[in-house]
């Protein structure tokens, strides 16, 4: 492979998780990102969603699960809450909820699993890849320590190392947990459509929106016909109408498009509760990507 290639496969070839990104940012972490001779950021993409996701460093770092928020109530007394990303929310300390829609260039989901007793959670995913970052770095190394990841390559005689936008992710992972640890909102599970970012990128100029893919005219056409609850998610999203940027899903098979995340969290006890959330990714009448996710039950 020709060195220009290499750049260019490691720029394109996986979307950087934002939420390493955003929080990196945020807390002055750099290990997810860092690449300099021996550990040089070569992914130029990632710069790009700095600029993107901006506005979100801002948010909320550490959420309350106190009275005023309101999780999906497992029978044994777990809590899921999914994090909600609409704009409108900004200055809302309280993001996190039981379904949300929002538009996202690059749809992700974030959500938390809270309760007494947790011995054990198991996550699997049915199309897509699922991780956890562990913030407390007293769980299993795999969840907090990037550097575990590190692949190199060879450019001009030159190794270069580097972090793969997917690292950590897979369709199923468990994590378990010591007697005594109750800092679970610190445990972060990101939910992240790998397949969806490989396929857009392999023919970018086909599967994203350029500034030559509808007109202002076309939009502000489509706008006025357009459903009550499209116009609902651009507005919780900012009210931004462009499109740029955002992938053309045409010739995806749709049945991937959805996927369900399956959580099963085991207490100290050995008892095993069961309950699931689904994900679809669509487009809007604009040509926007919009994620939905519910917790099930």
């Amino acid at each position: 492979m020709k060195g220009q290639d290499i750049i260019a496969h490691i720029t394109k070839a996986k979307m950087p998780d934002r939420e390493y990104i955003r929080e990196n940012s945020k807390r002055g972490i750099n290990k997810n990102t860092d690449i300099q001779k021996r550990k040089f950021w070569l992914n130029t993409a990632a710069v790009a969603a700095c600029l993107v996701f901006a506005l979100a460093i801002t948010l909320t770092l550490v959420f309350n699960f106190g009275a005023e928020t309101t999780g999906q109530a497992t029978p044994n007394g777990f809590s899921i809450l999914i994090r909600d990303e609409n704009i409108d929310h900004a200055d809302d300390p309280n993001l996190l909820t039981t379904s949300v829609s929002y538009i996202d260039t690059r749809p992700s989901l974030r959500f938390f699993i809270t309760g007494e007793n947790i011995a054990e959670i198991k996550i699997t995913t049915e199309n897509e890849s699922i991780n956890a970052i562990d913030w407390t770095k007293t769980l299993d190394e795999k969840f907090w320590n990037h550097e575990l990841f590190y692949e190199e390559i060879e450019l001009n005689g030159e190794i270069y190392k580097y972090i793969p936008a997917d690292s950590g992710y897979s369709n199923s992972f468990i994590i378990t947990f010591p007697e005594g640890f109750k800092e679970h909102d610190q445990i972060w599970y990101s939910w992240m459509p790998h397949n969806l970012y490989n396929w857009a990128n392999e023919d970018s100029d086909k599967r994203f929106h350029d500034h030559n893919s509808m007109s202002r005219t076309e939009i502000e056409e489509k706008m006025e016909t357009m459903s009550d609850e499209e116009r609902l998610t651009i507005a919780a999203g900012g009210g931004r109408t462009s499109n740029i940027g955002h992938m053309i899903l045409d010739g995806y098979p749709a049945e991937l498009l959805n996927d369900r995340i399956t959580i099963s969290i085991t207490d100290k006890e050995g008892h095993t509760t069961t309950t699931s959330i689904t994900v679809s990714i669509t487009t809007n009448s604009i040509g926007q990507t919009v994620i939905t996710a519910k917790i099930d039950g």
